[in-house]
Order: structure tokens, then sequence, then C-alpha cells
């Protein structure tokens, strides 16, 4: 298991047989999380090679703006590296609502790569 912890945020990545599942847990508010995050991201895209990725958004409780480009970037990057990329997220709240349906959007092209909501 691989884990990203700092101020509020936890993001867990772990692998069993049925792939890979990466969760986000707290808040992710940091004025540039990308000085974090996109290291902690290619660290850990090796682990998605050739695999099934679910990312969990659900118990995620919040993400300021800037949290989004970075997280866009990871996703973007693991479906090109993964076989199939699969995002849930808790359709109850309102911002993952309206920021899932902005990155369902983007990433309408991308082929290995769904969005539920739940």
């Amino acid at each position: 298991m691989s884990v990203y912890e700092a101020d509020a945020l936890k993001i867990t990545a772990e692998a069993d047989h049925h792939g890979l599942t990466v969760c986000f847990l707290g808040k992710s508010d940091r004025r540039h999380p990308a000085t974090v995050l996109t290291p902690w991201f290619e660290d850990l895209m090796p682990l998605l090679s050739n695999q099934r990725v679910h990312v969990d958004f659900r118990s995620f409780e919040y993400m300021n703006s800037s949290s989004f480009m970075p997280i866009f970037q990871f996703l973007q990057e693991a479906a090109q590296t993964a076989t199939e990329v699969r995002v849930s997220y808790d359709q109850s709240k309102d911002w993952q609502r309206l920021s899932f349906s902005s990155l369902s959007t983007l990433a309408s092209g991308w082929k290995n790569f769904q969005i539920e909501a739940q």
C-alpha cells in the first residue's frame, strides 16, 4: 500500500486481485497543491501500468480550485497508463457533482475511462 498524507488530505493506493484502488479522503486546500501532489502521483504511476484502476472520491470532503488541475492530470496520465480507469464520486455533494460533470466533459475522448455517480 502507498499512502500520501499531509494537512487534512490522505490518499491511499492499494492493490488487490481486482486491480488498484486509489482513495481520496479529507480535504485538499493547499494554495499550491501540485508541488506536493504531482511528485506522489508520478511515483504512483508505475503501479498503474496494465492495471484496472478505481479512483474513489466518495470520501473526499473538499478540494479547492487549485487542486483540480493536478488531480485532472493524474487521471489523464492514469488513463494513458492503465488498462481501465473508473472514477466514483458522491453525487449528493454539490462540489463533487459540479467538478465531476466538468471532468466528464474534459475526458469524453478517453477510451478506457468512466465516471460513476454514486
